[in-house]
C-alpha cells in the first residue's frame, strides 16, 4: 500500500476473482463481436430493403434478360438447398423460410458479385461487337 502498510490476501480467492473477471470480459467481448457482425449483416439487408421500385429498376435496367434470369436462377437453387420451392413464390404464394441473417446476407453479397460479373462480360462482348476488326 502507499502508506507502507501490508495487507494479506489469500492468493488462491484473487486468482478465482480475477479468473471470472476474465471470464466475464470474454463473454461481454464475444458478445460484441456477435452485435458487431449482425449490425454488418443488417446493413447490407437494409440497404437493399430501402430500394424502391425506381432504384431497384435503375440497378437492372442496364442488364440483359439473360443476366437476370441467370441471376434469379442463383437465387431459386440457393432457395431450393434450404428446403423452399421457389416455383410457389413465382407464383405470387408467399413462403416463410427462416434463414439466418447471415446466410441471407451471403446471398445478397453473392448476387452483387454475380450479377457485377456477368454484367462486365456482356458490356465486354458488346464493345467486342462494336470495335472494328473483331
Amino acid at each position: 500500500m502507499p502508506d507502507g502498510k501490508e495487507i494479506e490476501v489469500d492468493a488462491n480467492a484473487y486468482v478465482s476473482e480475477l479468473s471470472r473477471e476474465v471470464k466475464q470480459l470474454k463473454s461481454e467481448l464475444l458478445s460484441l463481436q456477435k452485435q458487431n457482425d449482425m449490425d454488418e449483416v443488417q446493413d447490407i439487408l437494409g440497404f437493399v430493403q430501402r430500394l424502391d421500385n425506381k432504384e431497384m429498376q435503375s440497378l437492372t435496367s442496364s442488364v440483359s434478360p439473360e443476366v437476370l434470369d441467370a441471376m434469379r436462377k442463383l437465387v431459386d437453387t440457393v432457395i431450393k438447398g434450404m428446403g423452399a420451392d421457389p416455383s410457389l413464390m413465382n407464383e405470387g404464394i408467399e413462403i416463410i423460410t427462416e434463414v439466418p441473417a447471415s446466410t441471407l446476407a451471403q446471398l445478397c453479397m453473392w448476387q452483387l458479385v454475380v450479377g457485377y460479373n456477368l454484367r462486365e462480360m456482356e458490356a465486354r462482348e458488346e464493345l467486342n461487337k462494336r470495335l472494328p476488326g473483331r
